[in-house]
């Protein structure tokens, strides 16, 4: 099976407490969670039980991002930073958007392959993007690494 994205249940917000992820890197938010306006989405490859949340926009660098990427059963903080050198228009077709990686949280991969971790989380971010679009069927997108 491969990535979807997709609303998390309550019961999987439980069970990975997605509220107290969301609000220890969403410090100083508008809201803490858990608030019923509020829904969690992350890409999912449920066969692998592998799965990609996006934490936050770093405030300190609008530009970065936080993923927690659970594989193995075990949450790894996960940074990249979109490239300028991409799309600049959500039109364009292709529309190309370039990640650099900038650290995998070296305590939660002590025996993990950050290896393996990138090549499954390429697969999760390419669902990721494309989620995105609502056109994304007949956009050609294109998601590179420089990792």
């Amino acid at each position: 099976m491969a990535f979807v994205k997709e609303k998390v249940s309550e019961e999987n917000v439980e069970k990975f407490k997605l509220n107290e992820l969301w609000n220890e890197y969403n410090q100083g938010a508008f809201i803490r969670l858990p608030d019923r306006c509020f829904e969690h989405y992350w890409t999912i490859d449920k066969e692998r039980g592998i799965w990609l949340y996006e934490a936050t926009i770093d405030n300190d660098n609008f530009f970065q991002t936080v993923f927690i990427f659970n594989y193995k059963n075990k949450n790894v903080e996960i940074r990249v930073k979109t490239s300028d050198k991409g799309s600049q228009r959500p039109s364009d077709n292709p529309y190309i958007e370039i990640w650099d990686f900038i650290s995998l949280n070296p305590k939660s991969i002590e025996e993990l392959n950050s290896k393996d971790i990138k090549e499954i989380l390429k697969k999760a971010l390419v669902v990721y993007v494309s989620s995105q679009f609502r056109d994304s069927v007949n956009k050609k997108i294109i998601v590179k690494y420089n990792w």
